[in-house]
Formats: structure tokens, sequence, C-alpha cells
């Protein structure tokens, strides 16, 4: 006898960066046995699922103005067919439900966007969710940090991003932690001939602390004129810097270029949710320097498979690039614990395997409780 496959309806997010990354991970790479449809844009219906538009832009034109601290609302009516709804991200109304289970996934939470991206205070932040917290129970608007009851299961990218979950009142056993997966890149050829690269590569730099490496990489330069960086962003230097090949960013199917062509990625980042970049680097081999903040110890093993300076210290920055400029061992030893620890923690097949035990236990909790 054969198993029918599990059929999921997914919320997700597209024209937002990491967010639509995850969502088209997701979309693309479920676990096995799942089967489905997706709506990742604003007003759009898919086969599993009718947009109310109307509600939709209701609550995206008068009350999401109010709020202002997440991704916009989506408002669904979820058809028959459907067994389980995975939303990412989006405070949703989730229309027809019944007694359906409800998975939900955050990045981080958009209380680090608002408390560490837009600075907001911690009154602003508590005045703002306590408004939000009663609009949203009385609209039956369903977000993980809000207002969980009618989810079944929540998760997040990481430990530290959990801990807010808790604070605000989500139980333990509710949300969980599960890392984003990628696929395993073939092993990179890095000709041993060829002039020592470091990578900077990001959108916004200024947050992700491209002034840092520039600044550190040219006291690097002046002692090691051999080195070479390659700095690929969405603004780049007013001016030519001595060893800096500064490139816009590629496409999303030409980034493993850059990884290849460079030893050694770099990114101090001032504010990050999780951060993808310093996962995709390990998996292509190279060690990471990046910034001791949130997620990112989680991310980096600091003095394994990279380095981790405090955001903002050129100093830092500057001793940390010089130690794996000049310590070649240190650094193809750590190039090789950080590949491994990718297949490990951040592969495809690892992440398939954890989301597919979410969806059997919150399947599993929903029968329980009818």
């Amino acid at each position: 006898m054969t198993t029918r496959p599990l059929r999921r309806l997914l919320v997700g997010v597209r024209a937002h960066g990491g967010e639509e990354v995850y969502s088209r991970l997701l979309d693309t790479c479920a676990p096995a046995g799942v089967s489905g449809a997706a709506t990742l844009d604003f007003h759009g219906s898919c086969a599993a699922a009718r947009c109310r538009a109307l509600c939709e832009v209701l609550l995206n034109r008068c009350v999401h103005p109010w709020l202002a601290f997440d991704l916009g609302f989506r408002v669904l009516d979820v058809g028959a067919q459907v067994d389980l709804v995975h939303v990412h991200s989006h405070p949703t109304v989730l229309r027809g439900l019944g007694r359906r289970p409800v998975v939900f996934s955050a990045g981080s939470s958009h209380w680090h966007w608002v408390r560490y991206y837009a600075r907001w205070s911690d009154d602003r932040i508590a005045r703002r969710y306590a408004r939000a917290r009663r609009l949203y129970r009385r609209l039956g608007v369903l977000d993980a940090l809000l207002n969980h009851d009618g989810i079944t299961l929540a998760y997040t990218f990481s430990s530290w991003a959990r801990e807010v979950y808790l604070r605000h009142g989500v139980p333990a056993w509710k949300i969980r932690v599960l890392p984003p997966g990628f696929g395993v890149p073939p092993p990179a050829p890095r000709p041993e001939g060829r002039p020592l690269t470091f990578l900077f590569m990001g959108r916004d730099p200024r947050r992700k602390g491209g002034d840092v490496v520039l600044a550190a990489f040219a006291r690097l330069h002046a002692a090691r004129p051999d080195v070479r960086l390659l700095y690929v962003s969405d603004e780049l230097p007013a001016s030519p810097t001595p060893g800096v090949d500064a490139r816009p960013l590629v496409p999303p199917d030409a980034v493993a270029t850059m990884y290849a062509a460079a030893d050694v990625f770099v990114n101090p980042t001032r504010a990050e949710g999780f951060g993808f970049t310093n996962v995709e680097a390990q998996g292509h081999g190279m060690p990471v320097v990046s910034s001791r903040i949130g997620a990112v110890p989680e991310v980096v093993d600091d003095g394994r498979t990279g380095i981790l300076v405090e955001p903002g210290d050129p100093d830092a920055l500057f001793g940390a690039m010089q130690r794996l400029a000049d310590d070649r061992t240190a650094r193809l030893r750590m190039a090789a614990a950080a590949r491994e620890r990718f297949v490990a923690r951040f592969s495809l097949a690892a992440f398939q395997a954890g989301l597919a035990d979410l969806y059997a236990e919150a399947l599993d909790r929903t029968r329980r409780a009818a």
C-alpha cells in the first residue's frame, strides 16, 4: 500500500533578499513525500488557496503602517485538499483552516529587525507589540511572536533568535531551531600560484561592514602587496583602491564563481539575523572572518572554521586578516573544517530531514488534539 504525499500550502516571501531565498528553498526543496502549492506574492492565489485581495489591501494600507515592523499581511482561503500550511515570516490570516496544522518559520524575528536594524528603543517596541497583540487576536492574524495560539509548531534559524520568542511568552516546546539548508557545492579549485584573495560580498555595505573591510585591507596591502580583495556589492568604493577588485552584485547563478575566486570570506557585519553568505562561504571551503554578534557564533565556529571579531573594529579585523594571510597552515585547516561542518549542519539533506520531522510532529499533535 502506497502512502499519499503530504499536501502542503506554502505561504512565502518574494522581493525581500534572504527571505525570498529561503522561501524558494522551501518551495523547490521540500522533504520527500511532500507536495502541494505555494503563494509567494501579495494578492497571489494558487491551486491550494485563494487570496482575499481586498482584505490584504485593507490590512496592509490601514493596519501595517500603524505597526510597521513586519513584511506585511497575507489573507488566504485554504483549500480542502491541503493537509498542512507552512507560513514563512508573514503575519497571516488563514480562513477555512479548521483543525489542520500550521507550521510557522522565521529566519530570526521582526523583533531583531526593529531592535538592531531600525534601532527602536525597548519602550517603543513594547508599546507597538502590545498594540499588535490586541489587533492580531481580534483579527485572527497568526504570528509566531505575537499571536501563536493558532500555530501548531514554529521554528527559527538559531538558538539566539529562539530566545526572543521565549522571552515573549512562546512555550519552549512550540518554538524550535532548524538552520536553513544549502546544496553542497563541488570543491572549488584554488590554484597555488594565484594571489591570496579575500572576498567581501553583500548588499548594504555599511551594515555589512564594507567600510571596515576597506580600512583593514588597506593596512594589510601596505604590508603585503601580494594580497587582493574582491569587493562585490550594490555600493562600490568611490575611487580605485590598490589591490581591490570592486564589482557590482552578480545574479544568484553566478555567486558560486565569486566564492571560487577567493580564499577567505570577510563579513564584519554590524547587524545580522542569521547570515546566509557566512554559511555559503563555508560550503565552498572558505574560512570566514565575521562579527561576534547575533547568531553568527552559531554559524562560524571561532578558531575552527573562521575568526570572529567585534563589529566596527578595523584593528581587530586587520589582525584576523593578517593572521590568515600569514599562516597558510591555519588557513587551510580552517577551510577544511568549514566545509566539513557545513555538510554536517547546513546541508540540504540535514535541513530536509529536520523539516520532515517537524511536519510529522505537527500532524501528530493535531490528530491527538482532535
